[in-house]
């Protein structure tokens, strides 16, 4: 007999042992906090700068309206506060009003038709709080920002070409966002933010010509450097996923 109540005192001893090691990893899956938020929307362009047509502006970036996509790592824990990680893709193209202008000091030809091709990479606190069936997310994040556009263009006398080239620099954001959760794992949401950035190309190159005067190959050495600022304000809808 005390071989029968031993034998059932193990088992539910093994088994109450079972049934805490499954309520801790519950709770631990429950409070790690993880959100993976993805949006898409209209991007707008704002400040003097990035919508300026004036030639003469060192800064002008001749930019219109656009879109943008946008993907959100949050990791805010335990607490309301924590970590988050952006990738943005935002495209704005050039305005039909600016495909004429000749920019000084850099490339001869006109700007032609094209767009501003931004990708940012950005890092900062967030927070993050679920109150019923609303999802609020806040973030202040910084990191860089590569741009591609007809506005970083030179003309490269060695080969006699046009060059395309890139930018990159520092870049920041702002946002916002609501969301209804419509599943324990799934919210939708919409969102506001503001993106910023100041994209440079430096480049220094040399050529050679033919000197007349005495009857000798000539070296040049010429550097280029174009400085922009990008600004925007995003609007957009879409899904935030729990985990």
């Amino acid at each position: 007999m005390k071989r029968y109540f031993i034998l059932l005192l193990m088992l539910a001893l093994s088994g109450s042992t079972v049934a805490q090691t499954d309520s801790i990893q519950k709770k631990e899956k429950k409070v790690k906090g993880m959100y993976l938020d993805a949006t898409a929307g209209v991007s707008f362009p704002a400040g003097s700068a990035y919508t300026s047509t004036d030639k003469t502006d060192e800064s002008a970036g001749y930019a219109g309206t656009g879109y943008f996509i946008q993907v959100n790592f949050d990791y805010p824990g335990k607490n309301p506060v924590g970590l988050g990680l952006q990738y943005t893709y935002q495209r704005n193209p050039i305005l039909a009003s600016a495909e004429d202008i000749v920019m000084e000091g850099s490339d001869p030809n006109p700007i032609g038709s094209g767009n501003w091709s931004n990708h940012y990479l950005l890092l900062g606190p967030v927070l993050v709080r679920q109150l019923h069936k609303l999802l609020i997310n806040a973030r202040i994040l910084i990191g860089a920002i590569v741009s591609f556009s007809p506005v970083f263009r030179y003309y490269d006398p060695m080969s006699q070409q046009t060059v395309k080239n890139m930018a990159y620099g520092f870049g920041y954001g702002l946002s916002a966002g609501v969301g209804y959760s419509v599943s324990k794992k799934v919210a939708l949401q919409v969102n506001i933010g503001y993106l910023g950035g100041s994209p440079k190309l430096s480049k220094e190159y040399q050529w050679q010509d033919w000197d007349t005067t005495t009857n000798k190959n000539v070296t040049h050495l010429n550097e280029i450097s174009i400085k922009k600022v990008v600004s925007t304000i995003n609007i957009g809808a879409g899904a935030v996923f729990k985990f």
